[in-house]
């Protein structure tokens, strides 16, 4: 299984270059060799005005072309959507999505949606508002009345990349599609787009003549199709919804993992009259501990990572720590004897 994500930002502080910016009158050539430099693939590339569409769904800003975080150059996470924003995804449904239970009413799906992502043990958190603005908005129409794209009959959808640590702000979804989808096909197309909107490329990107994308974590990467399952894969506009795969679930919950820690080194049966010396084994780096305990007491200090703690008679106790990680979040564990 290899996962794929392209991670993008306007303005990429660990590399700073001055972005040769092209406008939408550039020429066709000019615009191809800028999307080749961004690692994208333009076979099938088609010109949307002011946006660039590439690889099927994925919507590229004319003005920002070579802005753009190449996916070859992906080092560190500063390119995802931001720790605080991951809690708090907005989502609104334009009044072009029509309420008629037609072709292109996607809008239980969209709950549909949020809800299969917010059911993953990850800290991402997608909420639908009402609200006029949000951070991503779904919309109807084979030409959007901002961004004035026009995608053929060929794409049943197609949402960009994140940038500035905010997701890709639209998916469009496309009323001159020629298929007619099933409620479960709106389904997965969502959740796929979702997927781009946070940073996710194509899973299949190999079989696909797709430029090389990152893997994640320890996906398997070998073959053309390395994880057949997965929502993220491209060319799947009509299939149905699934789950998420084994590796789709581990690949978001690496790239956006729930704060989580436990105490470590304590023994099966702690005996009175011993002194213990505990850790913690958490997934984020921690900036500050406190640790407290009930019965036996903390010998030295409540403040460092590790504790060491008398064993009372009888011989239990709980131990507690509250930590804070490096965004500032904080959680409480405990470990009781």
């Amino acid at each position: 299984m290899f996962f794929s994500i392209i991670l993008s930002t306007f303005l990429f502080t660990s590399c700073k270059r001055e972005a040769e910016v092209y406008t939408p009158q550039s020429n066709e050539k000019a615009i191809k060799l800028a999307v080749l430099k961004d690692g994208f693939d333009t076979t099938g590339m088609k010109d949307l005005g002011k946006y660039m569409l590439v690889e099927g769904d994925i919507l590229l800003p004319k003005t920002s072309l070579l802005s753009i975080t190449p996916r070859q150059a992906y080092q560190d996470n500063n390119s995802l959507v931001t720790r605080t924003k991951q809690k708090n995804i907005t989502i609104r449904i334009d009044d072009s999505v029509p309420t008629d239970g037609g072709r292109l009413d996607w809008r239980n799906e969209v709950s549909q949606a949020i809800t299969e992502y917010n059911n993953l043990s990850t800290n991402l958190q997608l909420s639908l508002v009402t609200t006029p603005t949000a951070d991503i908005a779904i919309r109807v129409g084979t030409e959007d009345p901002t961004l004035n794209l026009y995608m053929g009959t060929g794409t049943i959808a197609a949402a960009g990349l994140p940038s500035n640590g905010n997701p890709f702000h639209s998916i469009i979804i496309n009323s001159d599609y020629i298929n007619l989808p099933s409620s479960s096909t709106k389904k997965y197309n969502l959740i796929h787009e979702i997927g781009h909107c946070i940073g996710f490329r194509h899973t299949n990107w190999q079989v696909r003549s797709e430029s090389p994308a990152l893997g994640i974590g320890n996906s398997p990467n070998t073959g053309n199709n390395p994880d057949p399952s997965s929502v993220f894969n491209g060319g799947t506009a009509l299939y149905s919804w699934n789950g998420f795969s084994n590796w789709d679930q581990d690949a978001i919950s690496k790239l956006y993992p729930k704060f989580r820690a436990k105490i470590t080194n304590y023994p099966a049966q702690p005996t009175s009259g011993i002194s213990y010396t505990f850790g913690i084994d958490a997934n984020i780096q921690i900036t500050s501990y406190h640790w407290e305990n009930g019965g036996g007491y903390v010998i030295g200090s409540r403040e460092n990572s590790t504790a060491t703690i008398y064993c009372g008679n009888p011989a239990t106790f709980v131990i507690y720590c509250t930590l804070t990680n490096i965004y500032g979040e904080k959680i409480d564990i405990y470990s009781p004897f």
